[in-house]
Formats: C-alpha cells, structure tokens, sequence
C-alpha cells in the first residue's frame, strides 16, 4: 500500500467553489496545517449523509487540489459552496 501523509494540525476548511461529482479539482477557503507531500485523503461535507473522501495527489496552484473522486469506497457526489472539509485517516491505514 503507498504511503499517505498526515498532519496533526490541519485545520478545517471550506469549499470555496462547487465540486460535481466528476470535477477532478476542488478549491479551498485555506489549507492550514494541511500535509505538504501527497497524497492524503480529506472528507468533504464532512460528517454529513453526503460526505465523501478524496484522494488529494497535487496542487494546480493555491488553493486548488487535484483529487481522486470516491475514494476508500465512498460515492463521488456533488458538494456545495462552503461544505466543510476535514483533514482525515482512514481505517484502512490503522
């Protein structure tokens, strides 16, 4: 299994622009504490019966990540403008 990073001090964010379910980008508010190598996995509408994890591989730039949609077996979903997103471990790296 690659390796997948983490930080202890990833504060919450917020979508800063909607995410379809086929985008293959999403845009943040603010990446605070977030890992500074790739990949690692955020949920977004975190704790809610739409949330999702994505797989964050890169940055196209600022705030911009590029993800894999769907990850760790959830469904990739259309998410809103200000959907809380959270810096996550997934039970498959425990």
């Amino acid at each position: 299994m690659p390796s997948r990073y983490y930080s202890a001090i990833a504060q919450d964010t917020q979508l800063v622009a909607t995410a379809a379910s086929t985008d293959t980008t999403i845009t943040l508010a603010a990446m605070v504490g977030f890992p500074s190598n790739y990949p690692y996995v955020l949920a977004l509408d975190f704790n809610t019966a739409v949330e999702e994890l994505v797989l964050v591989t890169g940055t196209t730039g600022g705030t911009v990540l590029s993800v894999t949609r769907g990850f760790n077996g959830s469904a990739p979903t259309s998410h809103k403008i200000g959907a809380q997103v959270r810096h996550v471990i997934v039970a498959q790296d425990l």
